[in-house]
């Protein structure tokens, strides 16, 4: 399982004193900077953390994540300050800053942190052409060399994240064999109760089209033979598998 540690301002700060950066046991430290837009825009972090989440990863890591679930209703500088505060410190102490500048917004601060930290050579951004300062993010990003992509794709920039960090290739298999083992066996479940309750009618598809049960039936069949010979196991049906006990000898 994946071991993540989400600090968000104020009160989580990452206390960790780990300073070797690529060390064994040091977690990679990704801050999610970008467009916010006062807690207006798309909670695209927490859909981004997710996608993180669900990918089997080689280390630990640390995700700072400025977006704040309140706000103070009164315009409180110290809240404002100790904002900024949190943000700072931890986009000095990140290994990758990952920037996602929404299309539609203004993202101010953005700009000035792109602006900051675009020679600290740990910066990648994410902006689509149609944003109204493109060409200020572009010109930025060739002169320091920051590597930048025209999308907002969550899924896209998780997959270049969990890339950074390392994927664990063998439980990302194991994960998604066991994935297309469950999708069988809920097509066997489904194929079974329609012939128990004597039906070989229509049998509607998560797509919403419609197929007959026994052409269902065949094309399980099909499938359950093309997972065995992928994995070099059986799909082991619950009615197949061999429940009795070792007996002593």
């Amino acid at each position: 399982m994946n071991k993540i540690d989400i600090f968000t301002p104020p009160e989580k700060w990452d206390k960790c004193n780990c300073s070797i950066i690529g060390g064994k046991n040091c977690p990679v430290k990704i801050f999610l900077a970008g467009t916010i837009d006062n807690g207006d825009s798309a909670d695209w972090q927490q859909e981004l953390i997710d996608a993180i989440n669900s990918t089997s990863l080689k280390r630990p890591v640390s995700i700072y994540n400025p977006r704040r679930e309140k706000w103070s209703s009164s315009d409180d500088h110290r809240e404002i300050n100790r904002q900024i505060e949190w943000e700072l410190h931890h986009l000095e102490r990140a290994d990758k800053i990952i920037m996602n500048i929404l299309a539609d917004s203004k993202s101010p601060i953005s700009l000035m942190e792109l602006g900051l930290f675009a020679r600290e050579g740990k910066l990648a951004v994410f902006c689509p052409k149609t944003f109204y300062r493109y060409d200020n993010v572009l010109a930025v990003c060739k002169r320091y060399g920051v590597p930048l992509f025209n999308t907002n794709n969550v899924p896209y920039i998780a997959e270049k994240i969990c890339e950074y960090i390392g994927v664990d290739e063998v439980a990302e298999a194991k994960k998604k064999m066991e994935e297309e083992r469950q999708e069988l066996l809920t097509m066997k479940n489904d194929i079974d109760i329609l012939l128990h309750n004597g039906e070989d009618d229509w049998f509607n598809l998560p797509d919403n089209s419609s197929v007959r049960v026994g052409w269902y039936e065949k094309h399980f069949k099909e499938k359950k033979k093309e997972f065995e010979e992928k994995y070099g196991e059986p799909l082991c049906l619950e009615k197949e598998s061999n429940t009795e006990t070792l007996k002593s000898g």
